[in-house]
């Protein structure tokens, strides 16, 4: 007597491998089956949201659930929950110009914020302060009218010991016309000439003689000026970088200086938007200082500077261009020193935005990765960039590891700090084919490429469909157009093929198989799971649903071709079950009976002559083609009592040997077993 068939497990399938070499579990067919436990049970349907989406789902590609809000968008952007400190409603997205930064109330807005477009202007305030220093006082000196010399009598410039310049001062006393202040224009051992003719011959005449100091320089300085805008919910602070600097000045003892130009870069930054504030900060750089760095000056509020005659002054005098005595100065600086250098808005056309480690976002364009400032999700400086060999399709994070899936290879790019990151080629030649069928795992990150499946860990990569598809098999389904997720341990792909709803679902990891999915026939076009409530939303065309809430689907397993070493009867059967079922048995490739496991009665199906049917603790044989309404207890024209096996057990058609069996199972009643024997007693 042949061998029973014992179906205890069920796996999905493997199209790459023979119905006659596939694994004892496995399967030709598995559609929307739940094999997470080894039995045989449905998949859950869709659930949908009645959520109204602007643009409505019918034109959506993307969505984002942002607390109890879906965001959606018409084209296939990211989103990324922005790392906030006292708040969790911020989201940045990309877009087709520049990313944007929206706040859950108010329009959203461009993220980060271009430097000033114009250089500061400086005048200066006050007089510089100089002083007068005493050279020296002679006494018994002699004038010459109509002459501009003085004559210090024998000895007198010796003994007093004058040091004389050409500009110094000699203030004359003591005459009857000529006193007051001259400049000395030439000068001997005895004589002085000054720069203006003496009215009277005179003699015994005073001079005092001094020089003017010239005005010493106070500080050295340039100023910086950056733009700043800050959210209304104090979340976040943005700052670009700075303007040009301004021309290195010497700033004199008594003096003080003005800023302007600040009018002009407000005319052309435009009018703050709902929600944020706009100022400018003034940095100031005092070039003496060993070290020097922009020092903050100022913050100025951005109504303030109101019109073009907007003037800020850095001078300690209240008043600083009235008439008043106080004195000019320059104000001080505090101790905060100007981060922003470098600092500039993520770039036009950026795609693939995610977080990586230290609160780096990052993003691409074309074959150029870009990373922002950690914890400055609005600086992108240019010198964090990195060039790949090929275009970037999609970036996937894993642990303190960004994976780069371009056209050709794959990358990996490590470090913590984005200043000094490596970015290394890994050989295999798997090009990635579609943006939206990147997803992080917690093994690696898997992307789809013309062959398959493919997954980067960080140092090493893998076909994980290898034995699950053939490459013209896996080509065939589209990967071009894959949606991927991550979710219960699973990876879950629906191809938007716009027609209708397939998907796969993978177990990648443990004896690899792979079960179809058609859900409702609606194109899933994007998703997004919620990691709070551990629950896969799905667009479709019509609105957004819950996956796997809904009612149980209608499943399909069928197995693997068993081979016997003959041609063998089998004549019963059993089937552990607690739902609706409906087994085919197939002998050498024909179908030779269809058994109905009916809970409750189904009306309007099909049945055809020698069909069973299992319902209320009985089976009966249909005699005759029917189509029923009535249950077979009712129906003798159509329907005979089956007796003889007991339980789940049911005969199986007789009269013919076979090598080759097969078993089809389709229904939504879980499923622990199918039992084939010679004789009822090897079924117990």
């Amino acid at each position: 007597m042949p061998n029973p068939i014992i179906q205890a497990t069920f796996r999905g399938i493997t199209p790459k491998v023979a119905p006659t070499l596939l694994p004892a579990d496995f399967a030709q067919t598995a559609q929307n089956c739940d094999l997470r436990r080894g039995t045989l049970a449905p998949l859950k349907g869709l659930t949908a949201l009645g959520v109204t989406l602007d643009p409505a789902a019918s034109a959506s590609q993307t969505i984002f659930k942002l607390n109890s809000t879906w965001l959606s968008n018409a084209a296939e952007e990211s989103y990324v929950q922005a790392h906030l400190s006292g708040t969790n409603t911020h989201v940045f997205f990309t877009s087709a110009a520049y990313p944007q930064h929206y706040d859950g109330v108010n329009d959203a807005i461009r993220l980060g914020l271009d430097a000033p477009g114009t250089v500061l202007a400086i005048t200066f305030t006050g007089e510089p302060a100089g002083g007068s220093l005493p050279v020296g006082e002679a006494d018994n000196c002699v004038l010459t009218a109509e002459s501009e010399a003085i004559y210090l009598l024998d000895g007198v410039k010796t003994a007093h010991g004058f040091a004389l310049e050409v500009g110094d001062t000699v203030t004359i006393s003591g005459s009857t016309d000529d006193d007051g202040s001259y400049l000395i224009e030439h000068f001997d051992e005895d004589d002085i000439w000054l720069n203006q003719p003496m009215t009277n011959s005179e003699t015994d005449i005073t001079i005092t003689i001094t020089r003017q100091q010239q005005a010493s320089v106070e500080d050295t300085v340039s100023y910086v000026y950056t733009r700043v805008r800050t959210w209304a919910d104090g979340s976040l602070t943005e700052e670009s970088a700075p303007s040009d600097p301004t021309a290195v000045k010497d700033v004199y003892v008594n003096q003080g200086i003005g800023l302007s130009g600040m009018y002009t870069d407000k005319v052309a930054w435009g009018t703050a938007p709902a929600g944020v504030s706009h100022s400018y900060r003034i940095y100031r750089l005092e070039a003496g200082t060993s070290g020097a760095e922009y020092q903050f000056l100022a913050e100025v509020a951005y109504a303030t500077v109101d019109d073009a005659d907007y003037v800020y002054y850095d001078d300690i005098n209240a008043a600083p261009t009235g008439d008043n005595d106080n004195p000019h100065g320059l104000r001080d600086v505090s101790s905060e020193v100007l981060e922003t250098e470098g600092w500039t808005p993520p770039p036009t056309g950026l795609r693939g935005l995610k977080y990586f480690s230290n609160s780096i976002l990052i993003g691409f364009v074309g074959k150029k990765l870009y990373m922002s400032e950690p914890g400055v999700p609005y600086a992108w400086p240019l010198d964090y960039m990195l060039t790949f060999d090929y275009n970037i399709v999609g970036l996937g994070v894993f642990n303190e590891t960004i994976i780069v899936a371009t056209t050709t290879y794959p990358y990996v790019v490590t470090g913590l700090d984005p200043m000094s990151m490596t970015q290394t080629i890994l050989p295999y030649k798997q090009g990635c084919v579609s943006e939206r069928g990147v997803v992080e795992t917690n093994v690696g990150v898997i992307y789809p490429s013309p062959d398959g499946l493919f997954l980067v860990n960080g140092t090493s990569g893998e076909l994980i469909t290898r034995k699950v598809y053939a490459k013209e098999d896996w080509y065939a389904k589209g990967p071009g157009n894959l949606v991927s997720f991550y979710y219960d341990d699973m990876y879950y792909g629906f191809f938007d093929t716009g027609s209708h709803g397939t998907g796969i679902a993978f177990n990648f990891k443990d004896d690899p198989y792979v079960v179809d999915i058609l859900i409702d026939s609606k194109p899933i076009k994007a998703g997004f799971l919620d990691a709070t409530t551990d629950t896969l939303y799905l667009l479709s065309t019509d609105d957004i649903y819950s996956f796997g809430s809904g009612s149980d689907l209608t499943y399909t397993w069928k197995g693997k071709v068993h081979r016997t070493g003959s041609y063998d009867i089998y004549s019963c059967s059993a089937l552990a079950t607690d739902g609706e079922v409906i087994v085919k048995i197939y002998a050498d490739g024909t179908l030779k009976q269809t058994h109905y496991h009916w809970v409750t009665w189904v009306s309007g199906t099909s049945y055809s002559a020698g069909d069973i049917v299992t319902y209320s603790g009985s089976q009966y044989l249909c005699i005759s083609s029917v189509s029923g309404s009535t249950p077979p207890s009712g129906d003798t024209d159509h329907w005979s009592a089956w007796s003889g096996l007991v339980d789940d057990q049911f005969r199986l058609p007789s009269g013919f040997r076979a090598r080759e069996w097969q078993f089809e199972l389709t229904g939504t009643g879980g499923v622990q077993g199918l039992f084939v024997a010679a004789s009822p007693g090897d079924l117990m």
